[in-house]
C-alpha cells in the first residue's frame, strides 16, 4: 500500500472512530449501529465495515485508544513517588479532557465489557486495566516505604487517579486549564503524611 493509501486508510479510521465515540457517548453502544456510525462519518455500511469488522472491533479501538491516553508515559515516569504519582494524574485528567468523547464510552460500556466485547478483546482491556492499576499501586508503594505517604491502600490511590479522570471528561468543558496539575496536586496532598 502507497503512502497515499495509508494516509487514506488512517484518516478513514480516525472518522469512523470519532464517530463511533461520539454515538456511543450520546446514545450508548447498544443503541447504536454500524450504520450510524457509517452516516456519521459520512459512509456507508459496507465501507465502515470494511475497516472495522463491526461494532465490537469498533468499541475495541476506542478502548485501545482511552488506555493509550490514560497509558501515555506511565512506562516511563521517573522521579520521585510523588513526583510520578502526579505525573500519572496529569497524564490520567489531561486525557480525558481531551478525548471527552473516548474516556465517556469508556466509563460508560465498562460494566458491560464481558458482554460486548469478544473473549480476546476483553481479556485485552482487562489486562492492560491490571497493568494501569498495578503501576499506580507500585508507585504509591514506594511511597509509602520511602515515608513519602501515609501506610494507606494504594488501591484507593489508583480509584482517585481513576475517579480524577472520570470527574474530567464529565465535566463538559468547564474544566479550567490547570485542572490536571490541580488534581494532581489534590491525590498527592491527601497521601502525604
Amino acid at each position: 500500500m502507497t503512502t497515499t493509501g495509508l494516509d487514506r486508510t488512517a484518516r478513514r479510521e480516525r472518522e469512523i472512530l470519532d464517530a463511533a465515540a461520539k454515538l456511543f457517548s450520546e446514545r450508548g453502544y447498544s443503541s447504536t449501529t454500524i450504520r450510524d456510525i457509517g452516516a456519521e462519518a459520512g459512509l456507508n455500511h459496507a465501507t465502515t465495515n470494511y475497516y472495522f469488522r463491526g461494532k465490537a472491533a469498533v468499541l475495541f479501538a476506542i478502548y485501545s485508544e482511552a488506555l493509550d491516553g490514560f497509558f501515555s508515559g506511565l512506562d516511563t515516569v521517573t522521579g520521585k513517588p510523588d513526583e510520578a504519582l502526579a505525573q500519572v494524574v496529569r497524564v490520567a485528567v489531561t486525557a480525558a479532557v481531551h478525548r471527552r468523547d473516548e474516556t465517556a464510552v469508556y466509563f460508560q460500556e465498562l460494566r458491560w465489557l464481558d458482554q460486548l466485547l469478544p473473549p480476546d478483546m476483553a481479556a485485552t482491556v482487562h489486562e492492560r486495566q491490571h497493568r494501569f492499576r498495578a503501576r499506580v499501586c507500585e508507585i504509591v508503594e514506594e511511597g509509602i516505604a520511602q515515608g513519602l505517604f501515609r501506610p494507606l491502600d494504594p488501591g484507593i490511590a489508583v480509584e482517585a487517579v481513576v475517579a480524577m479522570a472520570r470527574w474530567a471528561y464529565q465535566n463538559d468543558g468547564t474544566v479550567g486549564p490547570h485542572a490536571a496539575d490541580e488534581c494532581a496536586q489534590f491525590v498527592v496532598n491527601g497521601l502525604r503524611p
